[in-house]
């Protein structure tokens, strides 16, 4: 494997986390099933990204959801409280405002500063 497989591979990997966990965040999936069906990506892909998603804290287990078919019953995913948060700056002539957010975009504060 040449150097610019390698950048590809692990930039792909990257994004494939990224999409998931966006689609969780997002809450438009809501299961390890939903993740495949709307990404695209393998069953067994998407059960790789959101075991290394579940081990880093981004992302947690948080119940069984009925399916009303037979086999198992998938489980619900969600953001963890472990997950990094974000910030964001806007600067005004006059003002200054910083918000503190989860990865569901929820404020968790804000703070605004007069300048």
């Amino acid at each position: 494997m040449n150097t610019m497989q390698g950048l590809n591979s692990s930039m792909i990997k990257a994004q494939n986390r990224g999409l998931i966990l966006s689609l969780i965040a997002r809450e438009l999936c809501s299961s390890r099933t939903d993740l495949a069906r709307t990404s695209g990506l393998s069953k067994t892909s998407v059960t790789n990204i959101v075991g290394e998603l579940i081990e880093s804290g981004f992302v947690k287990e948080i119940g069984v959801m009925e399916a009303g078919t037979a086999g198992r019953n998938p489980i619900r995913l969600d953001v963890a409280e472990t997950a990094p948060k974000m910030i964001g700056v806007v600067l005004r002539r006059n003002r200054c405002v910083g918000v503190r957010c989860d990865l569901k975009m929820n404020v968790l504060a804000q703070k605004e500063q007069r300048l």
